[in-house]
């Protein structure tokens, strides 16, 4: 078959298998992702080998990774443009020091559980960042379920989890860009340089002419105007961000996101931008990162390491955003709260590994210990929660019951 009609079966096979996986898996109470991730091993070198059965070349598996990583940049221009920077400011100091925590204490937890285990410092580091993503969808459809999202834990890890990706994202951009350049003192001083530039002018324009540049697409006489104008500008900023500033390509689509989302268009954008992205991009990173894992590479050895690292990454996240809590104001069974939503790592944690997996910096193996991590995590986040809050929810009042006229403060 020629590599169109390889990837029409390919692409075919992967969407509805995804869909159907996402479906079962939301039937089920787990988060969509969950599935797609389950579709991703069973299709990959774990069980199918998809890739290499007779039917598909080579040229097919490179141009569908290529593809899965334009979902990246679609989910972190879609990350963006759920980022509220004024609400961000109004989170308080209990969602900033639990954002902020909530990355040094995993980070400083992976890095040294890695080290310990004979990992080279650059792989260590690696994986320390690996722990310090949070996906908080998964903890806020939780929250929503039980009816306690806008309690002051729910706003608080909202706000905690903005700050989080906000840094994480930082992170990996300086990860990017110094173990990707010579480190003497003056390629440091270069790429410092090119990213103060790069971040200080991008982000200026973003936050101030994307506004205003929808304003004049949004009449302009063409079809499909708008949606067109965010992926030209998106896709330019991602390539800039890497090409010109030193830094990740997804940090130039966040920036684009957090930009639109101060446009009077944002709604549309968010409807295109959605239909666009998880019709076909982003399920195919999600059933990727299955098809680039092998979990039968993992030896007893890495097996005992995958297992610390998963209860690492939890109680890391626990008590990093629990403390940043804790100091911010919170009592300490409303700062555990905060800290249990923290844990999943779910489609951040996968962004984080797509681009150190693509520089180089993890192989085939730690690739599978960081998808065993990021299903663990995800899957054990919305059960812990549910058991913290069943004890903080207040049965209603009997009937005719007096009120005592005081005021209770929150745990």
């Amino acid at each position: 078959m020629t590599l169109l009609l390889q990837l029409l079966l390919i692409l075919s096979l992967i969407i509805i298998l995804a869909k159907g996986a996402g479906w079962l898996s939301a039937r089920l109470g787990q988060p969509a992702v969950l599935g797609e991730l389950l579709v991703g091993l069973l299709l990959g070198p774990s069980v199918l080998n998809l890739f290499h059965w007779p039917v598909f070349s080579g040229a097919a598996e490179e141009t569908v990774i290529v593809l899965a990583e334009m979902g990246v940049i679609m989910l972190m221009l879609i990350a963006g443009l759920e980022v509220d920077l004024r609400e961000l400011r109004r989170a308080g100091k209990s969602a900033l020091l639990a954002g902020v925590l909530g990355v040094i204490v995993p980070l400083l937890g992976g890095w040294g559980l890695s080290l310990l285990f004979g990992y080279e410092p650059a792989a260590a580091f690696s994986v320390g960042v690996l722990l310090t993503a949070t996906s908080v969808s998964i903890s806020a459809q939780t929250l929503m379920e039980l009816g306690v999202l806008r309690r002051p834990e729910g706003i608080a890890l909202l706000g905690a989890a903005v700050v989080d990706d906000v840094l994480v994202i930082l992170i990996l951009s300086l990860e990017v860009a110094f173990l990707s350049e010579q480190t003497n003192p003056a390629s440091i001083l270069l790429i410092l340089g090119r990213m103060a530039l790069f971040l200080g002018g991008g982000g200026f324009l973003c936050l101030w002419g994307l506004p205003r540049l929808m304003r004049r697409v949004e009449r302009w006489p063409i079809s499909a105007a708008v949606p067109a104008v965010v992926l030209v500008v998106t896709f330019f900023t991602a390539w800039a961000a890497e090409f010109i500033g030193g830094l990740a390509a997804i940090t130039g689509a966040f920036l684009v996101g957090l930009g639109l989302r101060r446009s009077a268009q944002h709604h549309a954008i968010v409807e295109a931008i959605h239909t666009m992205g998880y019709a076909l991009f982003v399920p195919l990173f999600f059933v990727s990162v299955g098809l680039q894992t092998n979990v039968r590479a993992l030896d007893g050895q890495l097996l005992l390491f995958a297992g610390v690292l998963i209860l690492v990454a939890i109680v890391t996240k626990v008590l990093g955003s629990g403390l940043g809590a804790l100091l911010g104001g919170f009592k300490l069974p409303a700062s555990l709260r905060v800290g249990l939503g923290m844990i999943s790592r779910g489609e951040v944690g996968l962004i984080v590994a797509a681009v150190e997996i693509r520089e180089g910096w993890l192989d085939e193996r730690l690739f599978a210990v960081v998808m065993l991590l990021v299903l663990a995590s995800t899957i054990v986040t919305p059960p812990l929660l549910k058991v913290a809050f069943r004890s903080a929810r207040t049965p209603p009042a009997p009937a005719g019951a007096r009120s005592s006229g005081g005021s209770t403060s929150s745990e």
